[in-house]
């Protein structure tokens, strides 16, 4: 008879059966239970909207058991109507409102247009004269203000270059000439040109001096050196600046002569040749000879008293 095995043995394979079976069942429900893991931030907004969807219901359930007795059911219709009715006050309200911040918008980009108006609206004059009152001189005014149209360049073939801004006037009259600028925004550069005005052959060499008024400081500006050759001569460069402060740039001598060469240049008048007058001797021919003998004189005396006799004998 064979010896019965009296070990004990704990880990056997039925002890190993049941906990990997537990194992199993455990890991089952956790990939059960993860789609509804919340981080604790979500839980307390959850709980938050359970508490909020709670109270709803508890204020549904009051006004349930309110809607029984007819005369409240009355006093909440008697409110909706006055809540209705006071929606649709603040709706006008509301309409008016908007409206009113409409008109108050445009009313505000209208006054900032007036006020860029207003800024460059910054009046001055420049004024030139001549040293030689019988010789009468202009000038002009050329701006660089960038817009959809330029300013046109000086033309020194026409005997005066008139405005092209609207609100600038050009006024001249003997040996003095003046130019009112209504408008000067900030940095723009106004180019200087002074000229003769008188015809080619009476021209006469004379020194053009130039005044500039503003409400800024003055502005002093040298004189310029007109010659019957050179009738015309790029002066200078006026600036404007913050709160209408003028500055003045003389223009180099290779400054003007390049305006010179790139400018068109005046064409003389055709020179007339006189007119041949007859001679005496031409004259005295056409006229009966001073040494014509009485006898002949008196027959063409007789001659031209005669009656004319008719071309037909009747």
């Amino acid at each position: 008879m064979a010896r019965r095995n009296r070990e004990i043995n704990i880990f056997n394979m039925s002890l190993l059966d049941i906990l990997c079976g537990a194992l199993g069942a455990f890991c089952f429900m956790m990939i059960a239970l993860l789609p509804y893991y919340k981080p604790p931030q979500e839980m307390a907004k959850l709980q938050q909207s359970q508490r909020e969807m709670d109270d709803l219901m508890k204020q549904l359930d009051q006004m349930k058991n309110q809607a029984t007795d007819p005369q409240a059911a009355q006093q909440m219709q008697q409110a909706m109507a006055q809540l209705q009715q006071r929606v649709q006050e603040m709706e006008g309200q509301l309409n008016d409102a908007m409206q009113q911040n409409q008109q108050l918008t445009q009313q505000n980009d209208q006054l900032n247009k007036d006020n860029q108006t207003l800024k460059i609206r910054q009046p001055f004059t420049v004024t030139v004269s001549s040293s030689v009152l019988e010789e009468n001189v202009d000038l002009y005014l050329q701006d660089d203000v960038q817009s959809k149209t330029t300013c046109p360049p000086f033309d020194p073939t026409n005997a005066h270059n008139s405005t092209f801004w609207p609100g600038d006037h050009h006024i001249y009259g003997a040996a003095f000439a003046t130019w009112i600028v209504r408008d000067s925004p900030e940095g723009v550069h106004y180019k200087l040109y002074a000229r003769l005005t008188n015809d080619i052959g009476q021209r006469q060499a004379c020194t053009v001096s130039t005044l500039v008024v503003s409400d800024g400081p003055d502005v002093a500006v040298p004189t310029v050196n007109l010659t019957p050759e050179r009738p015309w001569e790029l002066a200078g460069t006026l600036t404007v600046g913050k709160n209408n402060a003028l500055s003045y740039k003389e223009a180099t001598q290779a400054e003007r002569d390049a305006e010179w060469q790139k400018l068109p240049k005046e064409t003389p008048p055709p020179k007339t040749t006189p007119t041949a007058t007859p001679t005496p001797t031409a004259t005295a021919s056409a006229t009966p000879s001073a040494t014509a003998t009485p006898a002949a004189t008196g027959s063409a005396k007789a001659h031209a008293s005669a009656p004319p006799k008719h071309r037909f004998p009747f």
